[in-house]
């Protein structure tokens, strides 16, 4: 490349950074140039709900379980947080608790921060889209078809999880359309049409007719192949089961060993240039469904691993972070691409600035197309940062957030008034929330245990570190709710376990607020 630009930021940046105070200049990146796609890279990717966390018998083993598998890449549901643990015990680098997914090879968020994918780094500027889903559980079609539903009812009653999956279609479309492989991995709570034929009908006792079901065609119809089926096509001769396991007895819930109906809901999709060669049923010992035995098995559900040939596409220009909340001291990892090979520095700016938080840092890039930059966050103040990565005039190419918090520093939660009248929009803001997929918001009464107690209403937060949600009647269990004392609750993805709490009150409709 041409180095003179570089050599003028280079002075540029160096005062700038001077006049901020940082201590040093900046090094140049890690040289990390885009590999030539010319094969496929051989990658096991795993599909794993893990059940209410993994512990409820023995987080070990959901560890074992990736480990008998062989997997490279794993998709969990309910994980309940536990992402950061997971690759811990796995020794692995790389986890992104957005989708949660826990993986041997970097992950890289895309620019658009509400997307659903994560793109798995094979190689430097080499990648396949992840889109990992779980599906509502509500009226689980193979419940009602065992109570005598027709198949036309039953078609009709997947209509919610028809909706909730229509993002991730349109999403995977969008990524092939740009010669970005993708994967869909879930619990989709709904069975495949490629399962219910003439041929297995009778094969399980609340198979009676052939199903059209809608979940497996929507995705089928975007151009992408159950990985599964593709390498057992016989419903009959391979059933596939995953859902329920036979996993040890615990207190309260116990869908095993003569769980009923059972089915195959927990689904793999490729799409674009991926060439399933093998899959594998993972779960307890004893079934005659699994191909790879773990004991004690953790979950109500078996996991899919499966054998894919990927010839890896090129990223959109994106920078991308390791974490999106850093403890101050850690070093973190950034990874930037840009498709037209006109990237040039690295900008690490705080989003409020005041005295005491000044330019924070900046990188000069020695490849213009794809690299990594360690970066040291001891001398930085906490605060939200904005990571942008920027070409030789200056121009921002992408960008993406990073907040810096004090070790131990807690999350927080508000509302934006200590009062209201009933019926009044409630405004409810976070900040410092892990981001992990399901982190939820949540209504109870007053210093309520969400263990036990019921919520009034709730909400997800989007995955967000920082971010605000207003309820207003949708969803609520009732409303509007009536005078009284009470908190709102910022929970941990999808559990009943309280990350912070905020009081307030609500006050019969023609009392004034007490701000």
């Amino acid at each position: 490349m041409n180095k003179s630009p570089v050599g003028r930021l280079l002075i540029g940046l160096i005062a700038a950074l001077s006049l901020a105070g940082c201590t040093s200049a900046p090094e140049p990146a890690t040289d990390r140039p885009a590999s030539p796609i010319e094969a496929p890279t051989t990658v096991r990717l795993m599909q794993f709900n893990i059940e209410y966390g993994g512990d409820r018998v023995d987080f070990d083993s959901v560890s074992a379980a990736i480990e008998a598998a062989d997997a490279d890449v794993v998709a969990i549901q309910e994980g309940y947080g536990k992402m950061p643990e997971i690759a811990a015990d796995l020794g692995w680098d790389y986890y992104d608790a957005r989708t949660q997914v826990v993986s041997r090879y970097p992950l890289l968020n895309p620019p658009d921060p509400d997307s659903g994918a994560i793109f798995v780094e094979l190689a430097p500027g080499q990648v396949f889209a992840l889109l990992n889903i779980h599906l509502p559980s509500t009226r689980y079609g193979p419940n009602r078809a065992a109570a005598g539903a027709t198949a036309e009812e039953l078609v009709d009653n997947e209509a919610g999880r028809v909706k909730a999956l229509e993002p991730t279609v349109a999403n995977a479309s969008e990524l092939m359309g740009n010669e970005i492989p993708v994967v869909i991995t879930g619990d989709f709570n709904a069975p495949s049409h490629r399962d219910w034929t003439a041929e297995s009908v009778g094969i399980r006792d609340h198979i009676t007719s052939v199903v059209d079901w809608p979940t497996s065609e929507m995705v089928e119809g975007a151009g992408m192949r159950d990985v599964y089926r593709t390498i057992y096509p016989d419903p009959v001769a391979d059933q596939g089961l995953t859902w329920p396991a036979s996993r040890p007895f615990v207190k309260g819930y116990n869908p095993g060993p003569a769980g009923k109906p059972a089915d195959r809901i927990d689904l793999m999709y490729a799409g674009g240039s991926i060439e399933p060669t093998a899959a594998n049923i993972v779960g307890e010992k004893g079934s005659e469904f699994t191909d790879i035995a773990v004991a004690p098995w953790p979950s109500d559900h078996r996991a899919v691993v499966a054998t894919l040939d990927v010839v890896p596409g090129t990223p959109p220009t994106l920078v991308s972070i390791d974490q999106r909340l850093v403890d101050v001291g850690s070093a973190t990892n950034l990874y930037y691409y840009a498709r037209n090979g006109d990237a040039a520095e690295i900008s690490v700016v705080p989003v409020e600035k005041n005295e005491a938080t000044q330019p924070a840092a900046g990188q000069l890039l020695d490849d213009p197309t794809s690299g990594q930059w360690e970066l040291p966050t001891s001398e930085l103040k906490p605060g939200q940062y904005s990571v942008s990565l920027r070409a030789d005039d200056g121009g921002e190419l992408a960008t993406t957030s990073l907040w810096l918090i004090k070790p131990g520093t807690p999350p927080v939660v508000a509302t934006g008034k200590q009062s209201y009248r009933s019926g009044e929009p409630i405004d409810v803001t976070w900040d410092l929330a892990p981001g992990s997929k399901w982190d939820w918001v949540a209504i109870y009464k007053r210093d309520a245990n969400p263990n036990i107690a019921w919520y009034k209403a709730w909400m997800y937060t989007g995955a967000t570190v920082s971010g605000s949600a207003t309820f207003d009647g949708s969803p609520a269990r009732k409303w509007p709710l009536p005078a009284g004392r009470y908190s709102a609750y910022l929970m941990l993805d999808d559990s009943y376990v309280k990350l912070a709490g905020s009081d307030f009150t609500v006050t019969k409709k023609g009392a004034q607020n007490g701000n």
